[in-house]
C-alpha cells in the first residue's frame, strides 16, 4: 500500500490489486480517500494521478464543509437544544445529521450528474497531462487519449452528455 499526501497532511491510500478490472469496468476507483487500481496499470501514472485527484476532491470539499458543519452545530446547540417533539430532540438531531455534510463529495458525486461530470472532467484533465497520454509533448497522441476519455465520460458514468461535448470540456489545462 502506498500513501500520497494532499495538502501535506491528508492521506490518500493507494492499493494495487490483481484482477481488479475484471470485477468491474474501471481500471481504478476511489472511495473517499482510498484508491484501488488494477495491478496491470502499476506503470500508468495517468490512472494513478486521476484517482489521487478524486481523493484530493474529497479532502478539498471535506475542508470546505467543516466551517459549515461547525456553524450548523453551534446554531442548533444554542437555539434548538431546548425544543423537543416527544422524545425527539431537534437540536441534537441536526448536530448528528450535519456531520453527513463531511461526506459531501461522495454524496454529490452519487446524486448530481453535473457534479459527477465536473469531477470526472477535472480528473481526466489531470490524467491527460500525465503519461501515457502526455509524452514528449506529443499533442497528436494526447488528442487521441482526449477522445478516448471523452468516450468514457459519455458512456461510463451515467451522465447525459455527448462524446463531442465531453471532448470540448476536456480541452485546456488541468485544474
Amino acid at each position: 500500500m502506498q500513501i500520497r499526501w494532499i495538502y501535506k497532511i491528508f492521506p490518500v491510500l493507494i492499493r494495487y490489486l490483481q484482477g481488479y478490472k475484471k470485477e468491474g469496468k474501471y481500471a481504478g476507483t476511489t472511495n473517499l480517500f482510498y484508491v484501488r487500481i488494477d495491478q496491470d496499470y502499476i506503470n500508468d501514472p495517468g490512472i494513478l494521478e486521476h484517482e489521487v485527484h478524486h481523493g484530493k476532491q474529497f479532502w478539498t470539499l471535506f475542508l470546505l464543509m467543516i466551517p459549515i458543519v461547525a456553524f450548523i452545530d453551534i446554531i442548533s446547540f444554542i437555539y434548538l437544544t431546548s425544543y423537543s417533539i416527544g422524545i425527539f430532540n431537534i437540536g441534537y438531531s441536526i448536530i448528528e445529521v450535519s456531520w453527513i455534510l463531511l461526506l459531501a463529495h461522495s454524496l454529490f458525486y452519487l446524486l448530481f450528474q453535473k457534479y459527477r461530470l465536473a469531477s470526472e472532467v477535472d480528473c481526466y484533465k489531470v490524467q491527460l497531462w500525465n503519461p501515457p497520454a502526455f509524452t514528449n509533448n506529443n499533442l497528436v497522441e494526447q488528442d487521441r487519449y482526449r477522445w478516448s476519455y471523452a468516450q468514457f465520460i459519455a458512456t461510463r458514468y451515467n451522465i447525459d452528455i455527448s462524446k463531442d461535448d465531453a471532448y470540448q470540456r476536456l480541452l485546456g489545462d488541468p485544474p
